[in-house]
C-alpha cells in the first residue's frame, strides 16, 4: 500500500513538473516607448503634407534569457503589434548591453494619447514551445 501510495504522489509531482516545462526557453523581454515621429513631404509648392504618424517601441532582450521569436505584442483591448526574433543575452550582462528590436506601427491619423498599451507578448522559445506572457501591467506605447 505505501509503494501505491509513493507511486500515486510521484505521479502528481511530475506531472505538476510538466506545467513547468512549456515555460522553459521563452524569453524575456522589457518593451518600452521609443519615441513618435510625424511624418511629411513637400509638394511642388514647398506646402508640408502630413503623410502618416509613426510610433516607436523597442524590445530588449534581457540578461539571461535564450533565443526565441515574440511574435506579437498584444494591445489592451485587441489588436497586435508585430515583434521579432529574440537573441539570447548572457546573464552577467549589463541590460543596455543586450540585443535589441527596433520596431514602429504607422497611422494615418493621431492616436489618443495613452491608447496604445500592451498587456502581453506571444513567445516561442527556440525548441517551439510558445505561450502568452502577461506583463505586471500594460505598458504604455503612445
Amino acid at each position: 500500500m505505501k509503494k501505491l501510495i509513493a507511486l500515486v504522489v510521484a505521479a502528481f509531482v511530475l506531472a505538476g513538473c510538466g506545467n513547468f516545462i512549456t515555460d522553459f526557453g521563452i524569453p524575456s523581454v522589457l518593451i518600452a516607448p521609443a519615441g513618435s515621429e510625424d511624418r511629411s513631404i513637400r509638394d511642388q509648392n514647398g506646402n508640408v503634407i502630413r503623410v502618416a504618424f509613426v510610433v516607436k517601441y523597442t524590445i530588449r532582450t534581457l540578461p539571461g534569457s535564450p533565443l526565441g521569436v515574440v511574435s506579437q505584442l498584444n494591445r489592451v483591448g485587441g489588436g497586435s503589434l508585430p515583434g521579432g526574433e529574440v537573441l539570447s543575452c548572457a546573464p552577467n550582462t549589463a541590460p543596455d548591453n543586450c540585443p535589441i528590436i527596433n520596431g514602429e506601427i504607422t497611422f494615418n491619423t493621431f492616436p489618443a494619447p495613452g491608447s496604445i498599451l500592451i498587456e502581453s507578448y506571444d513567445a516561442n522559445s527556440a525548441n517551439g514551445q510558445g505561450r502568452t506572457v502577461f506583463l505586471p501591467r500594460p505598458i504604455t506605447l503612445y
